[in-house]
This record gives C-alpha cells, structure tokens and sequence, in this order.
C-alpha cells in the first residue's frame, strides 16, 4: 500500500436544502426516473460546479449534501474519458498505428476485447475517485462517526442510497465528438444529476473504494446490466456470487429503488461475469470504528433531543477509546493491532494524521496495544514483529493502566 497526501478539491457542507433557480430542471433522454423525497440541483456560478442534493440514508432520514468542484478542472478531467468518433473507422495495420490506437485507448480509459471497445472501469475508478469519490467518503464517515454508527456494513448502505436516489436516466452523450459507450463519468453524474446502471456504479465504486477495502470490490457484467458486488464473510439472507472462493453480495445501485446490500432487483440476471477491481491508485484507507451495528439507529434529524443519536452499549468493563494524536511535523501514517470489546485481534490501517491532527482509532478492553508509525524522514518502530497486508513490521507495545476513557497515543520526534 503507498501513501500520499490529500489533492481532492471537493468542498461539502451539511445545510438546508437550497433550491436554485431554472438550472434545477434536470433532463434525460430516455427513462428518467425519481424518487419522490430526492432534490437534485446542479448550477454553474463563480467558476464552479455547485450540486445541491438531498437524498433518503438506510434508516429513511433525509441528508443534504452541498458539493461543490471548479469548473475548468472538471471539464478536462471529463474530456479525458473517450476515444475519438474516427476511432472506429478502418485503419492501416502498420505496427506504429497499433501502438498508437493502444495509447489513445489506454488514455481514454478503455481496451479493445476481440475486436470490440469497452470501458476499463477499473482505470475509471482509478482516475476519478480521488478526486471526485473521496471527498465524499470522507464526508459520509465524518457523519457516521458523529452518530456512532461508523461501521463497514453501515458505510457501504448509506453509500448505496446515495447513489441509489440520484435519479436513473440514460445519458445524453450525443454531444460529446467521442465515442464514451454511451455512459456518464462520475463528476458528470453528479453534474447531469442522473445517470444509468453502468455510470451509477462507477460513481459507487469511485466512492467505496476509500470506505473499505478496494481488493472487497468487484464488477458485475450482465447482458445490457452493470452492478457491482461487496465481499462479504456472511451471506447469510443474500443473493451474492462466488469467485476464487470468497462471496460477493451484490449491490445494486441502478436506482431508483432502494435496495439493500444482497437484495436482488427484477433486472439482475442469474449470471454475471466477474470483472476485478485494479485499483493502484494510492489511498489511505481509514477503516470503521465499530467492528458490527451496536447503537439504535438515528432518527429524525431535525429534532435534537440527544436521544435520538443513540450510544454505544458497553460491556461489563467499558472499554477505553484509543486516541492517536500527529505531534510531529508532518504527516504520520499508523498501523494499530488492539483487542476489541468482544475479544477479537484485529489490526487496522493506514491511518493518515496531517501534523497536530488526533483520530479515534479503536476501543479495547485489553491491557496492551501495538503500533507502527512512519512518516516522510521517521519511523517509530519497535520490538513486536507483526503482519499487516501482507507485510511484516516491528509494531511498539503500548501498555494501558486506565478503564474507561481515552488513552492518548502521541507521536512526536
């Protein structure tokens, strides 16, 4: 796994639901199709795309998201997908045109399987979820770590019904001079405010792959269907496939139906080719405080009685929150194996600190914790070899002597 800094120029506020003017009318060729409790507004003012979107989470409540991106970045970051139209007339089979025709392919974000062009999803994904998935990603865990409910399956539901109530509508790609298999790129979905199954689920995935695991992550190709499908350890109640062994519950995020991670639509089919997720792309995957779902869920959200939030039930002995805190002068990236509430080892990260930053990065009944830190010049290494994706690290031993509250981890130099 490599690490970098954060580039992404989304800017997300929660707000009421502002409604713009004549720009609010939003129109697909064929088949467009919304819920009814679904607003989507997209305006272009001061050199920048403004979304305003309120959509329904897992639990039925109403969030607002205000998203906003510039204009000229997003516009070439756009033309980058597609090949042009002459792409498909004959050409000369001189070694030098190949090689050129791979180029523009490879460029455009798509490969040539016996003889015919298809979109690389995998290279979609890779380009735009940095910038358009992750500011949402960090968004969603931001509000359900506010609410307790910071957990895989609650991560990859609500990123469902966010895609899910964006409106379902074939593109209008007609006036683009390239051929782009007729599908929306993820700005431009959230642009448009529709899009089909095929764009749906690479703005899903584009988001997902910075809440859990990119390698969790596969495509579902049916015939005229695309979904994508979430590794799970139990299936249990789910329609879901078997690739190399593990078990990928589907998710079906076409919309406008709100459907449940496993749950089957009337348009999935019996069959599906399996097509891996590539992603190289560098990305800190910050993972879920909460291994399962403890806490009631939330409810409405316009009243504030703290009820309503809920609290996370303790056990016997309440376990203490383990806090790591950036003391040092640029950014650390952490690794943590702790002993959850119910007795199991699990080990967590890369977690990103920019200087001066603290982050909850579990809760432990246990006396001891391990850690590996590194940033750009510094190692905070230790005696305790341990494995992590993979690799082996010298992880430090950190003993606690307080129940309950917050332990402090501090890394300084």
């Amino acid at each position: 796994m490599q690490i970098h800094k954060n580039t992404g120029v989304f800017t997300f506020a929660l707000i009421g639901m502002i409604m713009l003017n004549s720009t609010c009318v939003i129109q697909a060729q064929e088949d467009y199709k919304r819920n009814t409790h679904v607003k989507i507004c997209s305006l272009k003012e001061d050199n920048y795309y403004k979304v305003n979107y309120r959509f329904k989470d897992h639990w039925g409540l109403n969030r607002d998201f205000n998203i906003k991106f510039p204009v000229k970045a997003t516009n070439r970051a756009i033309e980058q997908f597609g090949v042009p139209e002459n792409f498909l007339e004959p050409y000369p089979n001189a070694e030098s045109v190949l090689l050129e025709r791979d180029r523009i392919m490879k460029q455009g974000m798509f490969y040539l399987e016996n003889n015919i062009l298809k979109v690389d999803k995998s290279s979609v994904v890779e380009f735009y979820s940095e910038t358009y998935g992750k500011p949402i990603a960090e968004n969603i865990i931001r509000l359900l770590r506010e609410e307790k409910q910071d957990t895989r399956r609650n991560r990859i539901e609500f990123t469902m019904k966010f895609v899910q109530d964006i409106p379902y509508g074939i593109p209008n790609t007609k006036d683009r001079h390239k051929f782009n298999g007729g599908i929306f790129v993820p700005p431009q979905v959230l642009i448009k405010g529709y899009g089909d199954c095929d764009s749906k689920t690479l703005l899903f995935v584009s988001i997902l792959v910075h809440l859990i695991d990119p390698s969790d992550i596969v495509f579902l190709g049916q015939k005229g269907h695309v979904l994508s499908g979430i590794k799970m350890e139990d299936v249990r109640g789910m329609n879901y496939y078997t690739y190399k062994e593990n078990h990928y519950a589907i998710a079906e995020t076409a919309g406008p139906a709100r459907r449940s991670l496993g749950e089957r639509g009337p348009e999935d089919q019996n069959k599906s080719v399996v097509e891996t997720l590539e992603f190289k792309g560098d990305f800190v995957y910050d993972p879920p405080v909460y291994e399962k779902q403890e806490t009631t869920p939330p409810t409405n959200r316009d009243d504030k009685s703290e009820s309503n939030y809920g609290k996370m039930p303790l056990g016997p002995a309440e376990p203490i929150q383990i806090i790591a805190k950036n003391e040092y002068v640029k950014p650390v990236y952490l690794i943590v194996e702790y002993m959850n509430p119910v007795g199991d080892w699990k080990n967590r990260g890369w977690y990103r600190l920019s200087p001066g930053e603290h982050k909850l990065i579990g809760q432990t009944n246990n006396k001891y914790f391990y850690y590996y830190a590194v940033s750009e010049d510094v190692e905070w290494a230790g005696e305790k070899i341990l494995k992590f994706a993979n690799e082996f690290f010298h992880f430090n031993e950190v003993g606690i002597d307080r129940y309950p509250g917050e332990f402090e981890l501090i890394l300084s130099y």
